[in-house]
């Protein structure tokens, strides 16, 4: 189960955080605390007054994401407690941390045949993801983990996506979208090649035929525009192309229960 949200007045939370040293800062300050024990406790802003986290905060997404990866064999931190912090909506989540250093960490200090290594063994990781049913909204490098004992892990989990199912190919490509975000991967996943990536990814992916398909499809429309261009809808675009390949909108309707996400 996952933890109950505890109330937390505006004291006591700093009374916690009187010896604690700051992590990161977000855009109304810090928001990611290391305590003396080793813990670390982030401070979640509910950003719009009407929102999904006057249902469910973002501190209980933590905490359930966290027990849903971990009964997918997938690390993550582990979450000791979670509070609503005031009347705002703001929450926050005391967890335990994941051990392991970032892959852009890891990138940046590899020489080039090392990267190449480091981002197979990463995208073969990300298949692994969609097949186990997770789309990880806060995909880039800075959020997934080299293990010590070896393996991935993922860090910063509120914000993703669990089914029971593997994910479909329009779902893939919506995520690989999330890694493009921040310009420093996009140009670390440029110099190590789009079809390369694609071809590591379709080889530990266990995608039916007519998946893999759209997939292809979807991959050179979508991924080797320049960084910054502004793309249309992954499922938009895969439209228009079945329509170049095939000619009419009818055969482009007849595609389309194949272009559902399941």
């Amino acid at each position: 189960m996952s933890l109950p949200l505890q109330p937390l007045d505006a004291r006591s939370f700093a009374f916690l955080l009187e010896q604690a040293e700051v992590v990161e800062l977000g855009r109304e300050g810090p928001k990611l605390w290391r305590l003396p024990d080793g813990d670390y406790v982030k401070r979640f802003a509910r950003r719009r007054r009407l929102s999904s986290a006057a249902v469910l905060s973002r501190a209980e997404r933590f905490c359930h994401n966290a027990e849903q990866l971990a009964r997918r064999g997938i690390p993550a931190p582990q979450p000791l407690a979670a509070w609503r912090l005031d009347a705002t909506g703001e929450s926050a989540v005391r967890y335990r941390p994941l051990e392991g250093e970032t892959l852009r960490a890891l990138l940046a200090a590899a020489p080039p045949a090392q990267q190449a290594a480091i981002l197979t063994d990463f995208f073969r990781f990300l298949a692994q993801l969609h097949e186990r049913g997770v789309l990880f909204r806060s995909l880039q490098f800075g959020n997934v983990l080299r293990l010590p004992q070896g393996g991935h892990g993922l860090i910063d989990i509120a914000d993703m996506r669990l089914q029971r199912r593997p994910l479909g190919p329009l779902a893939r490509l919506r995520n690989f979208r999330h890694l493009c975000h921040d310009a420093r991967d996009w140009h670390t996943i440029a110099a190590f090649g789009w079809q390369r990536a694609a071809t590591n990814y379709l080889e530990a992916a266990r995608l039916p035929a007519p998946s893999r398909t759209l997939f292809r499809l979807g991959w050179r429309t979508v991924f080797l525009p320049r960084h910054g261009r502004t793309h249309r809808p992954v499922r938009r675009t895969l439209r228009k192309r079945l329509r170049n390949l095939f000619g009419t909108r009818r055969t482009e309707g007849q595609q389309h229960s194949a272009l559902e996400d399941r």
